[in-house]
């Protein structure tokens, strides 16, 4: 299982995307790519805080049906269940002294990560 950041995902919506991220996701099997629910949020809470115009719906309709339904079945739930490890993981990545975005903490919760690294 590999679970995508926002932006790796986003990178082929990109006006130039970065070719390096566009062939390490095209050389990897699809069935093993997975979004959190955290991640489908921000992707889609992008696309709604762009102005309104041709962009904007563009990216809407690749989003939603062209990315988002490659994923289908691969989306992990940030549910209840998760609280207690997002807790856990972010007290520990405070006590450390860094800052960890709430997505990206409910990402690796929800893919069962709850490891703090040097970049969490």
């Amino acid at each position: 299982m590999i679970l995508l950041d926002t932006n790796v995902v986003s990178e082929p919506l990109r006006y130039t995307p970065d070719v390096r991220i566009i062939a390490w996701i095209d050389a990897q099997p699809l069935e093993t790519l997975y979004l959190s629910a955290m991640t489908v949020a921000e992707l889609r809470s992008g696309v709604a805080l762009l102005p309104i115009g041709k962009r904007r719906e563009a990216l809407h309709e690749d989003l939603e049906k062209n990315v988002l339904p490659m994923f289908v079945g691969r989306v992990l739930p940030f549910d209840f269940a998760c609280t207690n490890a997002y807790a856990e993981l972010l007290a520990k990545v405070r006590k450390a002294g860094r800052s960890i975005q709430t997505a990206d903490a409910c990402s690796k919760v929800a893919a069962g990560d709850t490891t703090v690294g040097s970049t969490p």
